[in-house]
């Protein structure tokens, strides 16, 4: 279905409806977490737009040839932490019926959402029990559908699936001088009001502030909790993050380190496993852009979560976590709290 037939469609349903939550102070930055819900989702305003990319001294790992790190020229949303199953469910029963693979493929449900069996010819599924709050999983070209969905008020039909955010009959792969190359839009479409963050988004969010060297001297910290410091790992209520305290095999609800936040009031970035972005990185072919996140059992999770250090992966990979960006609001719509709030929950680190 064209992307003028799914438009159309799309402006006959109900605008989302934007509303405030309340709002806490990031823990490492004096930056104020201003939060708003769509379908839902928590997201927080990234603004400071115009913002400069990582310098060397801030992110000596990233290659000198390499496009800057960091910069992002308007303001955008991003979820507060990951999508869980709780909320991916929703999508899964709604595009199950339209999914060409089959029904219990990892691709689509992740290790935590079972297919259940058919009842009157449509599938069912299930949370595993316990699951209900740990990040769902999919691949690249499964999390671009969503998005298409959220783009189309979650319309219950097949085109809403197919465009919206990303073109998916681009979705293939052709095969150039015996080298296998991916044909599919990386990058959303300038309308989208939904999409998987772009590696430059997803890194401002969790490491950009804009009074990290004093008021209105912006720059980056290391970590992503608005220090320099590797995070301690621990459990819940113990630890700064989950890594290697946490068993491999287990799942860690979102959330579960609160006090362990970006500038902008990102929740999760590390602990969480690695998070899907769109785009290429340092233009490798055939391979999907990942931002750092370390998952439960990590032994080296310290080294994921910095700044400079990423990993790349086929699209069609599964277990890797998703956080939609989207639109800002009109500013009446969001909650925020201020620098007294925000100067009782600062973590001094160097």
């Amino acid at each position: 279905m064209s992307r003028l037939v799914g438009a159309i469609k799309s402006a006959k349903k109900a605008a989302v409806v934007c509303v405030g939550v309340a709002a806490l102070g990031a823990a490492g930055s004096s930056a104020s977490a201003e939060v708003f819900t769509r379908y839902g989702l928590d997201f927080v305003h990234v603004g400071d737009p115009g913002n400069r990319g990582a310098t060397a001294q801030e992110a000596p790992l990233w290659p000198a040839w390499a496009p800057p790190l960091g910069a992002v020229d308007h303001d955008f949303g991003i979820m507060r932490t990951n999508v869980t199953n709780e909320q991916w469910i929703e999508f899964v029963r709604a595009y199950a019926p339209h999914y060409a693979g089959s029904p219990n493929a990892t691709a689509l449900t992740g290790r935590w959402i079972q297919y259940t069996g058919s009842v009157g010819g449509q599938p069912q599924y299930q949370i595993r029990s316990g699951a209900e709050n740990f990040s769902a999983e999919m691949t690249w070209r499964i999390a671009a559908r969503y998005a298409n969905w959220l783009h189309n008020d979650k319309a219950n039909e097949a085109w809403a699936f197919e465009d919206g955010a990303y073109d998916t009959s681009t979705f293939g792969e052709v095969v150039v001088g015996g080298i296998t190359m991916l044909t599919d839009q990386f990058t959303h479409h300038p309308d989208a009001r939904f999409w998987i963050p772009t590696v430059n988004e997803y890194t401002k969010g969790a490491h950009w502030d804009p009074n990290r060297y004093g008021n209105g001297q912006g720059g980056y910290w290391l970590m992503p909790d608005g220090g320099n410091e590797n995070l301690i790992a621990g459990p819940p209520g113990i630890g700064e993050a989950a890594g290697d305290s946490v068993p491999p095999a287990a799942g860690v609800n979102v959330g579960s380190y609160p006090t362990t936040q970006s500038p902008w009031g990102m929740w999760d970035v590390s602990s969480t496993d690695y998070q899907f972005t769109e785009g290429w990185i340092h233009g490798v072919s055939g391979l999907q852009r990942l931002d750092a996140g370390s998952g439960a059992g990590s032994p080296t999770y310290w080294n994921r979560d910095r700044l400079d250090n990423f990993q790349t992966v086929h699209m069609q990979a599964t277990k890797d976590a998703l956080r939609i960006a989207t639109v800002v609001p009109a500013t009446a719509t969001l909650a925020v709290l201020g620098p007294a709030v925000c100067l009782l929950h600062r973590r001094f680190r160097t």
